[in-house]
């Protein structure tokens, strides 16, 4: 329903936007409701000046579908694009341990889903982890968060978590000379 969680819209936790009761303090939270599959919202960052985007963690990728209660199942999907002045930039995604519970797929990453068995992931648990990093200066960085394929679409709210990331800004450029070594032209 692409609902952000307000005073009127509280989220399951009842806490709006103050993700501190469930993710701790300093955490960028990113928080959906969902009545159907594939449901994206977006999460734009702009930039005045071109920037590497050196560290972007991702927490508590999972899924959980074997509850007794269908309100509280769900699936973590994420998918990643960033553009600078001549067009798309590619990133790097990566899991944070090998013992990974989450499928990468180009740009795009989602909860692993085994029916029947419990993905809930604890919000500190690596394995529902990745790390985003960018291979060129980029101008626009964009995370769409959504309940994935194999969700049933029936969840209430779900959240990833976003702990610290590190972009540094482009200051100026690297310049030189050639010195032909014999005639020191």
């Amino acid at each position: 329903l692409k609902l952000n969680t307000t005073t009127s819209n509280p989220s399951e936790f009842n806490d709006w936007t103050k993700t501190n009761t469930f993710f701790r303090r300093g955490s960028l939270a990113f928080q959906i409701v969902s009545r159907g599959k594939k449901q994206a919202a977006c999460l734009e960052f702009v930039f005045s000046r071109p920037v590497m985007m050196i560290k972007f963690p991702v927490w508590d990728i999972d899924m959980l579908q074997s509850t007794d209660n269908p309100w509280s199942t769900y699936q973590d999907s994420l998918s990643f694009s960033a553009e600078n002045d001549t067009g798309r930039v590619s990133l790097n995604i990566e899991p944070m341990t090998k013992t990974s519970k989450v499928f990468i797929k180009g740009h795009e990453v989602r909860a692993i889903c085994i029916p029947g068995v419990n993905g809930d992931l604890l919000y500190n648990d690596p394995d529902g982890g990745i790390i985003v990093s960018s291979t060129s200066y980029l101008n626009k960085f964009t995370l769409c968060y959504a309940n994935g394929s194999d969700d049933d679409g029936l969840s209430n709210s779900h959240a990833t978590r976003m702990p610290e990331f590190q972009f540094a800004e482009l200051l100026g450029s690297v310049s030189g000379f050639v010195r032909e070594d014999i005639t020191e032209n």
